[in-house]
């Protein structure tokens, strides 16, 4: 479903895309037939975005051009009682044949896409949110082997003989769309943080310090600035294990 027509022409030229790591067991996808979340962390990220607008109230949908995962299918969240892990569980165990056939059908899939948003939907580039600590590290990697193969398969679709740049950007500290994180009192320094380090949202609903959940709602304020306007997401700072 397209967004409403005013939010639709200042959405921009961008495309919006949300990486992340292993859908939950028995998860039947990301969206229902009619374009709402379907799991702890899409409800999340949708109420998120929902609780800061006043007039509209948008379907998951219609929040993310493109969802995408490093384990291609839904998994248990514990193995052998340790979290799931992309790398450990998975990756580390292909043989280096598998793991080249990984990573090559991986980037072949973000060139199809790529290529479908630039010739198709006339996108100039892409703001990913990047959620977890493995989608950080390995969705910039991805991403960086996609796009100039992609921007050449568009060129000769479009009979260009240059084709603008497709960029990808993600919120970060250095550049003043993410808050950094507070000193302790005590030592005077900061906890280590990367640069575009967002927290898992799930970890919200329990653990998730106030200077985390702050740097959460200011990327997806970033990530959906042109159409919030002038409206604020304060959604995960709010947020208690009880009420969301």
């Amino acid at each position: 479903k397209p967004l409403p027509q005013q939010l639709a022409a200042v959405r921009g030229d961008r495309t919006i895309i949300l990486a992340l790591h292993y859908p939950p067991p028995r998860s039947p996808g990301y969206l229902t037939s009619t374009g709402d979340a379907t799991d702890a962390t899409t409800r999340l990220l949708a109420s998120a975005v929902n609780k800061a607008f006043q007039e509209h109230h948008l379907r998951f949908a219609q929040t993310f051009d493109v969802i995408g995962d490093l384990y291609d299918g839904p998994h248990d969240f514990k193995v052998d009682g340790r979290d799931f892990n992309f790398e450990t569980h998975f990756f580390d165990k292909l043989s280096p044949e598998e793991q080249r056939a990984w990573w090559e059908t991986k980037v072949g899939t973000l060139i199809g896409i790529i290529v479908d948003e630039i010739v198709q939907r006339g996108r100039k580039g892409a703001d990913v949110l990047a959620m977890g600590v493995l989608p950080r590290k390995w969705w910039p990697e991805l991403l960086a082997a996609a796009v100039p193969l992609a921007r050449e398969q568009a060129r000769r679709i479009l009979g260009l003989t240059y084709l603008p740049p497709y960029d990808i950007a993600y919120p970060s500290t250095s550049g003043g769309q993410l808050p950094p994180l507070t000193p302790d009192e005590e030592t005077g320094r900061a906890p280590s943080c990367g640069d575009i380090e967002i927290q898992h949202p799930c970890g919200a609903l329990s653990f998730m310090s106030l200077d985390q959940r702050a740097r959460l709602d200011a990327g997806l304020q970033w990530l959906h600035r042109h159409i919030l306007g002038d409206s604020h997401v304060v959604y995960f700072r709010r947020l208690t294990p009880k009420f969301g």
